[in-house]
């Protein structure tokens, strides 16, 4: 998948989400989502827990 954050085009980008649960609990306490692109790494995070949010994203990034 292709994404655009900012100035940087990845094209091949990876996501991931993940649901935190707890014994007893239907519904999960906590999501994220992470996108991984090609080469390069983790390229954005969001946490949520349902009242507060949390987003990272790549602003400048350093291929070696």
């Amino acid at each position: 998948m292709a994404v655009k954050i900012g100035s940087f085009d990845f094209p091949d980008v990876i996501k991931v989400k993940y649901e935190l649960f707890m014994n007893g609990v239907p519904i999960a306490i906590q999501s994220s989502e992470r996108w991984f692109a090609k080469n390069v790494g983790e390229i954005y995070l969001s946490v949520t827990d349902g009242t507060n949010s949390m987003i990272y994203q790549v602003s400048n990034y350093q291929i070696f």
